[in-house]
């Protein structure tokens, strides 16, 4: 059948991969022409969240202010969570993500050994705000404080927010320094003093406006970050962002997904976003991912819990996208931009969502077709073995499968196009479609 062919790649009903080529109406060798070989990727690029914090054994250790959380990673890694004091305005919190080879299946406790950083100290992943006393305020323009930001954006300068409380409990159990514990779930409950853009001071006496609670619970290589934001007085928010990360490990491509369904895909590298709240209302997480490296292809899963608090977005402006990525390498939640919603005195704003940091092998296998023809590829249709690896949190498993490509007799989309299905045996939940 000539015409377009639509290959397409399904974990039950959500779409992980699909794409077009050109199909031929002839057989081998019925034409002269130059022989070319294309590939195309099939690897599944669209991880669902499946239980934010389903996770196996995982060890963690306080030294002080340091906390380091380790868990399985892949089948030659560990990795280690590490949070601690860092930045412009020493806030206490994601700090450094490092590998640790082990080879064994189950995470080490030996949190000692060598490791190697993924990803350093670099800056804020818990979000800076531009906010205002509504009175007794001084004439300083508007500017980001809290998060990584101080008083000028130099690193001397005088701070804009305090840490004044941390802690951490193994399975509900405080830790305390000095014991590795093994536990399911580890949670850490961070406080934090913020001042105002207009209530901040060059000598760093500031006045502080706002109290932050930053939860984090940690299990299988996520964590679910809860923050509650609580008004010290009256108070206008200009700009927040909240829930956001710093790109350095996973700088090869970021996909930003409403639901199951993907609403934009771009190189992390450069300027990009989901499209406008307008566009794209229902967007609520995204992916990122390293190219192939020696210790596997790193992938970092955001998401937003849209059904709660600033989630909702009601104090973000249609023409504003609900995500986007810097050059600089950095990518954010947009949650409150050109609205100025007002807190009073004792009131909160809230927000939920995470991140889920996993490895997987290269997800790319390739089928490959020969082009005879000037006008498209011709598929073979005898001995015709194509492999995929299905890997992701959405299927629990990895299915190696292979089969014959065949022109359906249903037509998809259009009498141009036809749809090509693959015969094969199903192993649990995956499907291609």
């Amino acid at each position: 059948m000539a015409g377009k062919a639509v290959i397409r790649a399904a974990v039950g009903n959500i779409e992980a991969e699909s794409n077009v080529v050109e199909v031929s109406p002839w057989r081998f060798n019925q034409l002269k022409g130059a022989d070319s070989i294309i590939e195309m990727d099939l690897g599944l690029k669209n991880p669902v969240i499946r239980d934010p914090l389903q996770g196996g054994k995982q060890y963690v250790v306080k030294d002080g202010s340091n906390i380091k959380v380790a868990h399985k990673y892949n089948e030659r890694y560990d990795m280690w969570f590490v949070f601690d004091h860092f930045g412009a305005n020493k806030l206490h919190s994601f700090y450094e993500w490092r590998l640790s080879p082990n080879e064994g299946k189950e995470v080490s406790p030996d949190l000692k050994r060598a490791s190697s950083v993924l990803q350093g100290e670099g800056s804020d992943w818990i979000g800076p705000y531009i906010v205002k006393a509504n009175e007794s305020g001084n004439a300083n323009g508007q500017d980001f404080t809290g998060g990584n930001h101080n008083y000028d954006g130099g690193i001397h300068s005088s701070p804009t927010a305090r840490t004044v409380q941390y802690k951490v409990w193994a399975d509900g159990v405080e830790v305390k320094d000095g014991q590795v514990i093994p536990n399911s779930k580890v949670t850490i409950q961070v406080v934090n003093y913020i001042q105002g853009y207009n209530t901040k001071q060059q000598d760093g006496g500031g006045r502080e406006i706002l109290k932050e609670t930053v939860t984090y619970d940690i299990a299988g290589g996520q964590v679910h970050v809860n923050n509650e934001i609580e008004a010290l007085e009256d108070v206008t928010f200009f700009k927040y962002y909240g829930l956001q990360s710093v790109n350095g490990a996973w700088n090869d491509e970021i996909c930003y997904y409403a639901g199951d369904k993907l609403a934009a895909r771009s190189s992390a590298a450069g300027y990009s976003d989901s499209g406008t709240k307008a566009e794209h209302p229902e967007v609520d997480k995204y992916v990122l991912r390293s190219s192939k490296q020696e210790a596997g292809q790193h992938h970092l899963l955001v998401w937003l819990d849209r059904d709660y608090g600033l989630g909702k977005l009601q104090y973000l402006a249609d023409e504003r996208p609900v995500v986007f990525t810097q050059d600089y390498g950095k990518t954010y939640f947009l949650q409150i931009v050109d609205t100025a919603p007002e807190l009073r005195k004792g009131e909160t704003f809230c927000w939920r969502g995470g991140y889920h940091f996993f490895s997987a092998p290269s997800n790319a296998k390739t089928i490959t077709l020969k082009s005879y023809f000037e006008n498209g590829y011709l598929i073979p249709v005898s001995n015709a073995s194509y492999e995929w690896d299905i890997v992701g949190d959405a299927i629990e498993m990895i299915s190696q499968s292979t089969g014959k490509l065949k022109p359906s007799r249903k037509p998809f989309k259009s009498a141009r196009v036809a749809r090509i299905q693959i015969q094969t045996q199903i192993q649990r939940r995956a499907q291609w479609l």
